[in-house]
């Protein structure tokens, strides 16, 4: 007679093995996709960052396309190449699937896709960058240029002289409103939250702080800006009071009177400044 006891016995064992393997790789399956889902959100934060700097850029980037004219530019070549880099730039879309996040495959490949675009827009916003900068640096080398070929030519008899203060007088009139384009950067509000862009154009960009933060816009006041003759400027933005920029290396007022109040030493004075009104509230260049 066969012991069916001890075969019923030995049958029930193994489904209860089976039955704790498939627990432990479902546990196992859930753990990975867990994992899976958490690198997927970073990734998602991370190509949003890269995202808003290439956004920045390309704001920033259409400031300074729409803030000359190619015959400003010792290279007038650079603004088509510019234009055209910005037209890529725009072109880069950000995915935007959400993917089950119990299908360990389509969450690894949607974080895969998150990361390949981050290093793609970050690299997109550099060369914004970049050649926004070479735009500006090509308008600085021609306003240069003139500027000698207008003293040469004021050099000369009475009437070149004429002609080269015209020349000048011109020049001035084509670059009235690009002033800034040397200083153009976001100055932080000595410590405090807020913080003000200066543009190309000479207007700004304030930005109160907080959650969520409150963004204003002021046109540059034409015909405002100012030398004040020891390499400082000042300038008036609509609905602002007047703003001077003190370059890295020159006393402001306003900061002396603050440290020499503290008894400390003036940290800032290695960096760009910009003070703003007759209270004094004062920025450091914060790029």
């Amino acid at each position: 007679m066969k012991d069916s006891t001890g075969k019923g016995m030995g049958k029930a064992i193994i489904d209860i093995i089976v039955a704790l393997a498939l627990i432990v790789a479902g546990a196992g399956y859930a753990v990975a996709a867990h994992r899976s889902a958490q690198h997927y959100d970073r990734s998602v934060d991370t190509a949003a960052e890269a995202k808003q700097e290439l956004d920045k850029a390309i704001v920033a980037g259409q400031r300074v396309l729409g803030g000359y004219k190619a015959d400003q530019l010792k290279d007038p070549e650079l603004m088509t190449d510019f234009d055209q880099t910005l037209i890529q730039a725009k072109t880069l879309d950000a995915p935007n699937d959400e993917p089950n996040r119990w299908l360990l495959w389509k969450t690894d490949a949607a974080r895969a896709d998150n990361e390949r675009y981050a290093s793609d827009a970050k690299a997109m916003a550099a060369l914004v960058k970049r050649s926004a900068s070479e735009v500006k640096a090509s308008v600085k080398a021609k306003q240069q240029s003139d500027s000698k070929q207008s003293g040469d030519i004021a050099g000369n008899s009475g009437q070149n002289g004429q002609a080269g203060k015209t020349e000048t007088s011109d020049q001035a009139g084509a670059s009235e409103g690009n002033h800034c384009a040397a200083f153009a950067a976001t100055y932080a509000m000595y410590q405090a939250g807020s913080a003000v862009t200066v543009h190309d154009d000479c207007s700004i960009t304030a930005n109160g702080g907080g959650e969520p933060s409150v963004i204003s816009e002021h046109a540059y006041v034409p015909r405002s800006f100012a030398s004040n003759g020891d390499g400082t400027y000042s300038w008036q933005a609509d609905a602002m009071d007047k703003m001077t920029y003190y370059p890295a290396g020159v006393h402001a007022p306003a900061f002396d009177e603050f440290h020499a109040s503290a008894g400390t030493a003036d940290p800032t004075l290695g960096t760009d400044r910009l003070v703003i009104g007759d209270r004094g509230t004062m920025y450091v260049r914060n790029d």
